[in-house]
């Protein structure tokens, strides 16, 4: 039986291994460009205490089924964004010991994306479907879920590597467009405008 879980999450400890792996999953492969595997499973755990990082919004939602965790989304609000990601490289800074060549990593990394409209909306900033589950139909159930959640008039952004063709698939089935990129950035930023009706 599948279930939802909305997550609030008061320490590190609260998140469970499966959930950490499968928010590692939705952060590939930007976070490939910044840390080892084994450091992202700490960092990930690290940022869910530090205050204001995407990690620590709380807006987790987790899809399980028989204790296994299927898929998982980490939304936040647009005007949020900005200083979570400053949050994030505060607390993955505290975390990591080579902090020159961290910023190092991250010019590069900054460089991947271009600039989120300054825009009232909501912000998708995780998606994944655990790898077991892939190709069976999850992600639209996780994608249906998120949007009923957000069954507002506001819109929806999100960024999806240029490369992985089966999710902007999957995102523009459901409106999402992509936005024009004057830079040439490795990721797409796409947004979802909610239907008026």
């Amino acid at each position: 039986m599948r279930h939802y879980i909305n997550y609030k999450f008061e320490k590190a400890t609260d998140i469970s291994d499966a959930i950490v792996e499968d928010i590692l999953g939705a952060w590939k492969p930007s976070s490939d460009i910044l840390f080892s595997r084994d450091e992202a499973l700490s960092i990930i755990r690290n940022l869910i205490s530090v205050e204001r990082s995407e990690f620590a919004m709380k807006n987790i939602c987790v899809l399980t089924s028989n204790d296994s965790v299927m898929g998982v989304t980490l939304s936040l609000e647009m005007s949020k964004v900005q200083a979570a990601r400053q949050a994030n490289i505060f607390g993955i800074l505290s975390d990591i010991d080579n902090k020159k060549e961290f910023m190092t990593k991250l010019s590069r990394y900054n460089q991947c994306f271009q600039s989120l409209p300054k825009e009232n909306g909501v912000y998708l900033s995780k998606f994944s479907v655990a790898e077991p589950f892939r190709r069976q139909g999850i992600g639209r159930i996780l994608m249906e879920h998120f949007l009923d959640h957000y069954n507002s008039k506001r819109p929806i952004f999100l960024e999806v590597h240029k490369s992985n063709a089966v999710a902007i698939r999957l995102y523009e089935q459901y409106g999402f467009k992509k936005v024009i990129d004057p830079k040439g950035s490795e990721y797409d930023l796409m947004k979802r405008t909610q239907p008026t009706h």
